[in-house]
């Protein structure tokens, strides 16, 4: 069975109501800004998966 471009195209929304813009990251900054406590705690958490990762650390993921 062969299917032509139009076949595609009339699949590809069958599901879709509506879409929406997303915000840009500016606006979802200033909406919700990260404190100095909460910033840390995702460095740390990216370093400590990183070392895992890398073998620096011996825990497992």
């Amino acid at each position: 069975m062969n299917k032509t471009r139009q076949d595609n195209l009339d699949l590809y929304d069958a599901n879709v109501i509506q879409t929406q813009p997303l915000p840009a990251p500016t606006e979802l900054i200033a909406e919700f800004p990260v404190s100095n406590e909460l910033s840390n705690f995702i460095t740390t958490g990216r370093n400590e998966l990183h070392n895992i990762l890398t073998g620096k650390d011996d825990r497992f993921v």
